[in-house]
């Protein structure tokens, strides 16, 4: 069996990468956001990606719209669970600095939100690439 990480073509290089960030989705995605604090909006918005993930298939511009619905929900989220508060030092030349401090929520969703950033990462990557070769075929002809 080859190993993708050598394998010369883009387009399944990014492939695997998309299915090997769907894979972690859909268990996620349903334990942040069973919480009944969420609108329902955004519980639909998992629910559909989960059902993406389940079936390991590709995205449709629905999916790609709930992957951003859900991402700026939890950066609002996060934001909003965010308070910046300067720190005073008299050993430091500036005279102190700035640190986030973060409620128990938002440092929750702040460590979780990787995998969901990772799979519109991946998705945004199977895209770039597709858009290339259709680009250099148009070149070509």
């Amino acid at each position: 069996m080859s190993d993708l990480r050598y394998h010369f073509d883009p387009l399944e290089r990014a492939l695997h990468d998309y299915l090997e960030a769907l894979e972690g989705v859909a268990d996620h995605t349903r334990g942040m956001f069973a919480a009944s604090s969420w609108s329902q909006g955004a519980a639909d918005a998992a629910t559909r990606l989960q059902l993406t993930a389940k079936r390991r298939d590709l995205f449709a511009a629905s999916n790609e719209a709930d992957l951003d619905f859900l991402l700026s929900e939890i950066s609002e989220r996060v934001r909003a669970g965010t308070h910046r508060v300067y720190v005073a030092d008299e050993h430091c030349v500036e005279g102190g600095w700035y640190e986030n401090h973060y409620s128990d929520d938002a440092w929750a969703l702040l460590t979780g939100v990787g995998s969901l950033q990772q799979l519109y990462d991946a998705w945004r990557d199977v895209k770039r690439v597709i858009r290339a070769e259709e680009l250099s075929l148009k070149a070509r002809s």
